[in-house]
């Protein structure tokens, strides 16, 4: 059996197939999600049991026929008039799970018009905290939502059509060998324009094995199956159907075929979407049209059908009927006595009639449901060619169906069994008349609108109809008739029906509803209601204000006005987080029509310093710690100093930033104290020799205070403080006294007194104005030589380098004797002496008696007496010249002998 979709697209990837038969079980246990639709979940509904099965398929598809409805999402804060058509399935991929959703919404424009807008979403499920890996490509992107991460797309266009519609989704698997692909494409029909194409192409990469969909077992998050459904237009929130008209069917792609899902549920398994369970959709599958018809009720639950099959012989024609139609079906007929088979099909739909001539007798038909190439099911008929039963129908409406074959009502027909006999539900008569089956009646006996006929006999079917009227009101409200609770806009009562609709609120249209009054009537023909109503809109903020409608105040983001309502909304503000706010201006409006108002407001975020700054915020300046700035404000910051607390300054360095949310800034800044000084003072600073003063000092600063500063080599204070050295870590008072002293430099190591106090040496630190004597002294520099020094006096008022005079003097020693006399000053050397005697000088000179020296170095001089031989020669001489004359003398006058 094949499915032939409307412009079945030729290019979507041929598929591969696989199915993995598995034992029966039940499915008591599934977990049902309220979305509704069809979905298959692995798990076939027979008559004998539950069959659970496993088959794989690359390719899915989903189809909707859209003829109109009013309905809106809620999602507890807000409505839109809008749902999703959602063709969803568990893709495997080795031991990896992705749940892919092929997800349109649909939203209500009014008039018979809906927007489209295609989207698509790639979840990991393969465990409970899986994430989508970064290694997807398409043209959306992978963001954080519900505590994981999900690939989505959304197309930016949007689809305009007039209902009916019919929109097609089609996703297909592919790979490569090393990535898997993920393709999404649509195809939009109706009475006008055709819209087909891919709109999104995912890669998703690192997979070596083929991805193929899998319906049936588990994933470690949940069932594996696909589906086909309407919820709300996202998650976690609730549709709300008033009136609903369409159809759906699910399938999947098989030898280029595509194939009705072999069973299926009415719920979804897998989205969190809600639909009303009250004001829900009620569906009910056709399997001659193959679709599940959808309309506004109470929400569906359970399996759409029970798999069945069926087979008769009549007028040289095998009539085959299955359920589910247009799904892999065959048949097999044998002759029931030979064992010979004598026909076998493919069976192309829930219906089919093949032109066969067969021979009097028994078969029997072996229907076969596959998936893919494997066998998931299969069961027996038996059928004879010789016609059983007569059957005589008589009813008002002018046609009956006996296996699904149209025959004229009020005659006797001739069937083969067995047989089903069924009638029109409902039968037009005139525009807003019909005739609506209550029952038929066989042989007298009441049945239901179908005669299931098995065994041969005569059989009389009667049918009763009621005559129904069409009731419209302008909108969807809720009634009893004759009793009977009733919600539609156009609906069917029964002839003379008692009416009443009582006073309510009906929601007509998206952001309106209308306050209705009461009223009842009798239906006597077809009507259109003219209601009572007050009109409201649905005015909606994008966030909690309050506003002001006559003399009623209010604090919400939304609420429904009376229509002409002038609606007044002060300035305020509104606090969205305890960092974030809205500054709202003041606005007044007349509501005339659902509106979605936003108000004229600065978004603000709270700026934070750890301490007062004066900065500028666009071009206006201001000084705080904490204030609420505008978003994209620009705040800029010049370098300032910041006194914190007495002693203590930050020097806070420029900045500048945006501010685009909220912002806890800490500038760049140095922490300073103050040092006080009771006057300056020499230190030295991380170092360096300065002079102190009071002021701001970075923190950690290392002063060290000089005990002695030396303003000059002849000036220096002495310093006395409380404080020696610190590391500077907070405020520091310090005091200081200073001695001014200037150096006192002599010519000599000799006796001084300052203020009358002896002291003895050549250079001393004298203290400023001291009174300075130095006496007359002898500097001796040696034993020999000594300075006679001048004394002076003064008064220290500046470094003194004394320049005393001083006479040189020398020790000279005569004779032993010892007398200084100054340098350059004359001794004459002079000691007694006799006639016979010489003296001479001997020591640091030779001079004779009498001689002049000049003293200039220290001198010793003794005298030596000696004979002075001259004169003693000359007196000897005399004498001995004397006695040579006397002997000359003599001997002259001594007689010569003879």
């Amino acid at each position: 059996m094949k499915v032939v979709l409307p412009l079945l697209l030729i290019f979507l990837i041929p598929v591969l197939f696989f199915v993995m038969p598995s034992s029966a079980s039940s499915t008591s246990s599934l977990s049902i999600g309220n979305a509704i639709g069809i979905s298959d979940v692995g798990v076939l509904n027979t008559q004998s049991g539950n069959i659970s099965y496993v088959f794989y398929a690359p390719t899915i598809a989903g189809l909707v026929n859209f003829y109109g409805g009013d309905f809106y999402t809620f999602n507890g804060t807000s409505y839109s008039p809008e749902a999703s058509f959602q063709l969803d399935g568990v893709m495997q991929e080795g031991s990896q799970y992705y749940w892919i959703q092929n997800k349109p919404v649909v939203e209500n424009l009014g008039n018979n018009v809906f927007s489209i807008q295609l989207s698509d979403m790639i979840w990991n499920v393969t465990s409970a905290h899986s994430f989508m890996s970064n290694q997807v490509v398409g043209q959306g992107t992978v963001s954080y939502t519900h505590g994981t991460t999900v690939y989505q797309y959304t197309e930016s266009r949007s689809f305009l059509t007039h209902v009916p519609f019919t929109l097609e989704l089609f996703t297909a698997l592919s790979d490569d060998g090393g990535n898997a692909y993920v393709i999404f494409y649509y195809e939009l029909i109706n009475s006008t324009n055709i819209a087909i194409g891919e709109f999104d192409n995912v890669t998703l990469y690192g997979m070596t094995q083929a991805p193929l969909f899998i319906a049936g077992g588990t994933n470690p998050s949940g069932l594996n199956g696909f589906e086909m459904v309407a919820s709300a237009s996202n998650d976690f929130s609730t549709l709300t159907v008033n009136s609903w008209n369409a159809s759906m069917w699910l399938g999947y792609k098989y030898n280029n075929e595509y194939y009705t899902v072999p069973s299926a549920l009415s719920n979804s398994f897998g989205i969190t979407g809600n639909v009303s369970s009250v004001k829900g959709i009620s569906e009910v599958w056709n399997n001659s049209g193959n679709v599940v018809e959808q309309t506004a009720g109470e929400l569906s639950h359970g399996f759409l059908w029970n798999v069945s099959v069926g087979v008769r012989y009549s007028n040289g024609h095998v009539i085959t009927t299955v359920t589910p139609g247009d799904s892999q079906w065959s048949v097999e007929i044998k002759n029931a006595q030979t064992g010979a088979t004598v026909f076998s099909s493919p069976v192309n739909g829930s219906y089919e009639s093949f032109s066969e001539t067969l021979p009097q007798g028994y078969f029997i038909a072996t229907f076969q449901l596959d998936a893919g190439s494997s066998v998931i099911y299969s069961a027996q008929s038996s059928f004879s060619t010789v016609d059983d039963a007569s059957v005589t129908v008589r009813s008002v409406v002018p046609y009956f169906y006996e296996n699904g074959l149209s025959e004229p009502s009020n005659s006797t027909i001739y069937v083969s069994l067995p047989s089903t006999i069924s009638f029109p539900t409902s039968y037009p008569i005139s525009n807003g008349e019909r005739l609506f089956l209550l029952y038929s009646t066989v042989n007298g006996n009441r049945e239901g609108d179908v005669v299931n006929i098995t065994t041969p006999g005569v059989y009389t079917i009667s049918t009763t109809y009621v005559l129904q009227y069409e009731v419209g009101f302008p909108f969807n409200v809720s009634l009893t008739s004759n009793g009977e609770m009733e919600n539609f806009k156009n609906g069917w009562v029964d002839a003379n029906s008692s009416i009443v609709v009582p006073s309510q609120i009906d929601y007509i249209a998206p952001g309106t509803r209308a306050i209705v009054s009461p009223i009842n009537f009798t239906a006597y023909t077809p009507i259109n209601v003219s209601l009572h109503y007050e009109e409201q809109y649905l005015v909606k903020f994008p966030f909690n204000l309050t506003f002001y409608v006559g003399n009623s105040s209010y604090f919400l983001n939304s609420t429904w006005v009376d229509r002409g309502s002038s609606l007044i909304i002060p300035s305020q503000i509104h606090y969205v987080t305890e960092e974030e706010r809205y500054a709202v201006d003041s606005s007044k409006f007349e509501v005339t029509s659902p509106i979605n108002f936003t108000p004229v407001y600065a978004i603000q975020y709270l700026v934070k310093f750890p301490f007062n700054l004066s900065v500028s915020v666009n071009g206006t300046v201001m000084k705080f710690s904490n204030a609420w700035i505008n978003g994209s404000s620009v705040v800029v910051s010049s370098p300032q100093q910041v006194y914190i607390k007495p002693g203590v300054m930050y020097n806070v360095s420029p900045f500048s930033f945006q501010v685009k949310g909220p912002l806890n800034y800490t500038p760049s800044y140095k922490v300073y104290y103050y040092l006080s000084v009771t006057s300056s003072v020499p230190a030295q600073l991380n170092g360096v020799n300065s002079t102190v003063t009071s002021g701001y000092y970075m923190n950690g600063t290392e002063l060290k205070v000089f005990k002695v500063y030396y303003v000059n080599s002849g000036e220096r204070l002495v310093i006395n403080s409380n404080v020696s050295s610190l590391t500077l870590t907070s405020p520091v008072y310090v005091k200081v006294t200073y001695t001014k002293q200037y150096y006192l430099s002599l010519p000599f190591n000799m006796t001084f007194y300052l203020n009358g106090e002896k002291y003895t040496g050549t250079t001393l630190w004298v203290n400023a104005s001291t009174s300075v004597k130095v006496p007359q002294q002898y500097i001796y520099i040696s034993n020999v030589e000594r300075y006679n020094v001048t004394g002076k006096s003064f008064v220290m008022n500046e470094s003194e380098s004394v320049k005393l005079p001083y006479v040189v003097e020398y020790l000279v020693k005569v004779n032993g004797n010892s007398t200084w006399y100054p340098a350059g000053s004359t001794l004459t050397l002079n000691a007694p002496q006799g006639f016979f005697q010489t003296v001479t000088w001997n020591g640091t000179y030779h001079e004779p008696n009498g001689a002049t020296l000049k003293v200039d170095q220290p001198i010793t001089e003794n005298s030596v007496t000696s004979l002075n031989y001259v004169n003693v020669g000359i007196v000897v001489a005399i004498v001995v010249l004397a006695i040579a004359l006397l002997v000359a003398v003599f001997i002259k006058r001594k007689p010569k002998a003879q």
